[in-house]
């Protein structure tokens, strides 16, 4: 374990070099403003105090030397902790006879779920695919035929949600979008492109991007590139029998573009948004930045000694339930941002999933299948009935 924190410490030292190597290049851009000049040396100062580099260490030449060093002992490192997990390896098939008998299991079970079809047999992995496509259309379809009509559902919402005063939105500017990406983690979506990549753009393509965003929130369109999305679908734990699962008890993961994510995820913490969050949630709703789960678990716990009870519920199947368009219309009752609203309406409903299970994907995407929102009456102020923070958010950012 020491072997991987010295691993990751230094992987981690490497890309804060490349950063700083490249700021001092973008604070000579012609086009940059005194706003842009000013974060960039704000990100400079932030990466000279984590490197622990003094004033006259950070120019070009002596970062430049630094991180051809620092990349030679990375490479370095990294052979070492290959060589050593493979020494490890060999050492307990030498000596450990449980670890050998555990990793012959793992070779001859791989540890993969089938789906079970109509006839109680596993499916092959394009079957399964299809089969869970199916399951979860007809399931929407039925919720569809089950439900009141949308036109009802939406009056019902916006009898009791309160119009309140316009709020001066401001989108977030490309060094908003930049500092936001820079954080960016995890799987691509249906365009490939990974959060480490979409880390790693400059602030000149974030300029770009904030062009693009504008257009969009003005016409009301999002391009069909952004409306590509990746569904893996994985067993629900307990659901399993003589490995294998029903189509019904596996779980949606979607996941969006990287841009959409990044765009959305910046929009949440400008401060009209946080503002406008706080003065609509209901108090008793952890979320955003100062919230803690820990204190709302310990207000809950101390109510349920002084009471004496406490209720818990949990909806089947909740947010795969609900209707959007209502969602959106009291988004906007409630003075939300239109053009966002209008955005996020039409990426949940037009969007195209391509599906995976078990590493397989299929051929054709499903679309206009769309997966809704939950709105939570009874978490909300009793002047309004604005969805839950978990339920409102997910609308962009899954």
């Amino acid at each position: 374990m020491s072997g991987d924190f010295a691993l990751t410490r230094l992987r981690k030292k490497v890309a804060r070099l490349y950063e700083l190597q490249r700021c001092p290049k973008r604070r000579h851009h012609a086009d940059n403003t005194a706003a842009v000049i000013i974060q960039l040396e704000q990100t400079i100062e932030s990466l000279r105090h984590k490197l622990r580099l003094q004033d006259a260490d950070v120019n070009l030449r002596n970062v430049h030397n630094t991180l051809r060093n620092k990349i030679v002992e990375l490479r370095e490192v990294e052979k070492n902790t290959r060589e050593k997990r493979l020494n490890d390896w060999k050492t307990k098939v030498r000596t450990d006879l449980k670890f050998v008998s555990r990793w012959l299991r793992s070779r001859d079970n791989p540890g993969l779920t089938h789906v079970r079809g109509p006839d109680g047999e596993p499916l092959a992995k394009q079957a399964a695919v299809e089969e869970i496509k199916h399951f979860w259309i007809d399931f929407w379809n039925d919720v569809q035929a089950r439900s009141p009509p949308n036109d009802q559902i939406t009056d019902h919402l916006l009898q009791t949600a309160v119009s309140p005063p316009p709020v001066p939105w401001v989108a977030p500017t490309p060094m908003q979008l930049m500092r936001q990406a820079s954080f960016a983690k995890g799987a691509p979506g249906a365009d490939g492109w990974t959060g480490s990549e979409v880390a790693s753009l400059p602030v000149e393509a974030w300029t770009v991007f904030h062009s693009l965003s504008q257009r969009w929130l003005r016409s009301g369109q999002l391009p069909q590139a952004l409306l590509g999305a990746r569904t893996v679908f994985v067993a629900k734990a307990g659901k399993q029998q003589n490995g294998m699962v029903k189509a019904g008890d596996t779980r949606p993961i979607t996941v969006l573009s990287c841009f959409w994510r990044t765009w959305l995820s910046a929009w949440l913490k400008t401060g009209p948004m946080e503002s406008w969050i706080q003065s609509t949630l209901h108090p008793a709703v952890t979320y955003g930045k100062g919230a803690s789960a820990e204190k709302s678990a310990a207000k809950i716990l101390e109510s349920c000694v002084r009471k004496h009870y406490m209720a818990s519920l949990d909806y089947t199947k909740c947010f795969d339930s609900l209707i959007v368009n209502s969602t959106a219309a009291l988004l906007r009752q409630l003075g939300f941002h239109n053009g966002l609203t209008t955005l996020c309406e039409q990426m949940w409903t037009n969007h195209a999933r391509w599906c995976t299970y078990n590493a397989y994907t299929s051929e054709t995407p499903v679309r206009n299948a769309t997966l809704k929102l939950c709105t939570r009456t009874s978490m909300v102020k009793p002047q309004s009935t604005l969805m839950t923070a978990p339920s409102l958010l997910p609308l962009p950012l899954n």
